[in-house]
C-alpha cells in the first residue's frame, strides 16, 4: 500500500498509524478514498504528518464530507487546524461525527447553513 511511497510517511510514522488504527493499512478496497483524503489534508490543508499520526482515523474517512467541512468552516473563518492557534479544530472534530454535531460542535451554525452551503 501507498502509505510509504505515496503518502511519504517515516517508518516510525507507520508504526504509530498502525497501533492507533490499523484499518488505515488493512483497507485495499479503500486505498484509493485513503490516498483522496490524505491529499486533502496534507497536501491542501498543510496538516503535517505529525497530527495524522496523532489521529490517523481522520486519513479513511470521506474526502467529499470533509472537503465539504473545511469549506464550510473557510467561508466562515473557523477553519484553524494548527493546535497552537485559538479556534483550533482537530482532525477528530472535522472528520467525525454526524453533520448534526459538526454544524453544532465546530461550526457553530445550523445544520441548514451547511446543507445549503
Amino acid at each position: 500500500f501507498s502509505v510509504k511511497e505515496e503518502m511519504g510517511f517515516t517508518r516510525e510514522e507507520m508504526k504509530e498509524i498502525l497501533l492507533r488504527d490499523p484499518y488505515v493499512f488493512a483497507s485495499k478496497k479503500r486505498a484509493d478514498i485513503i490516498v483522496l483524503q490524505f491529499d486533502l489534508l496534507h497536501n491542501q490543508l498543510a496538516i503535517p504528518h505529525e497530527l495524522l499520526c496523532q489521529f490517523p482515523t481522520a486519513m479513511t474517512r470521506s474526502p467529499y464530507l470533509t472537503e465539504a467541512r473545511h469549506k464550510l468552516l473557510s467561508h466562515l473563518g473557523r477553519a484553524e487546524y494548527r493546535p497552537d492557534q485559538p479556534g483550533y479544530v482537530s482532525l477528530d472534530m472535522l472528520t467525525e461525527g454526524t453533520d448534526e454535531e459538526f454544524c453544532g460542535n465546530v461550526a457553530k451554525c445550523s445544520i441548514d447553513l451547511f446543507y445549503n452551503f
